[in-house]
């Protein structure tokens, strides 16, 4: 999850722009940051009044945003001003550009869906509802029913599976020799 402001103050311009986006707009480039320690030297730079845990939620939420968030990953935006969230696939490394004075920590994204809350169970909506700005939310297989809810079917190597390609194996599978099937269940 990447929120976009505290008041959703930049969410339009992600949705808008295909990006996730974070504040800390003081803080410069971190693509070239090599470890948290490095990073954690640059926040209190900025921030010298930073300390204990406030400064390792901060740190760890930035690094996490540049350096763990990975192309494929399934994002969901939370919206301020609607009662929905927007779910999108993260298609691009961490860059620093500046799309509007307050965006410039980005990640490229495809927008899949925009769904009502409504439609969440409501143990994702306190997920969701998470005090962090980034966050992974990974308890009750999350991911697996979000994934559901979006009408996507992901293998056991992260590769989504398209509707069309599953018609067609379900097609295949179908239409195998029965040994064939034995010798798939053993594989």
């Amino acid at each position: 999850m990447v929120r976009a402001g505290a008041h959703g103050e930049q969410e339009q311009i992600a949705l808008q722009n295909n990006i996730v986006t974070i504040g800390w707009n003081e803080i410069p480039d971190i693509a070239k940051v090599r470890d948290r320690e490095s990073l954690k030297k640059i926040y209190v730079e900025i921030n010298p009044n930073a300390k204990g845990m406030h400064l390792s939620r901060m740190v760890g939420q930035l690094w996490d945003f540049a350096k763990e968030i990975k192309k494929g990953d399934l994002v969901a935006l939370p919206l301020k001003t609607q009662s929905s969230i927007a779910m999108g696939k993260i298609e691009g490394d961490y860059e620093y550009r500046e799309i509007a004075p307050n965006v410039k920590h980005i990640r490229q994204v495809k927008w899949l869906k925009t769904l009502p809350r409504s439609e969440f169970d409501q143990d994702l909506l306190y997920s969701l509802g998470a005090f962090s700005t980034v966050c992974e939310i990974k308890r009750n297989d999350a991911e697996d029913r979000i994934n559901s809810m979006l009408g996507r079917t992901i293998d056991r190597k992260g590769t989504e599976k398209h509707p069309e390609s599953q018609q067609q194996s379900r097609a295949a599978e179908e239409n195998q020799a029965p040994q064939d099937l034995e010798q798939a269940a053993r594989d």
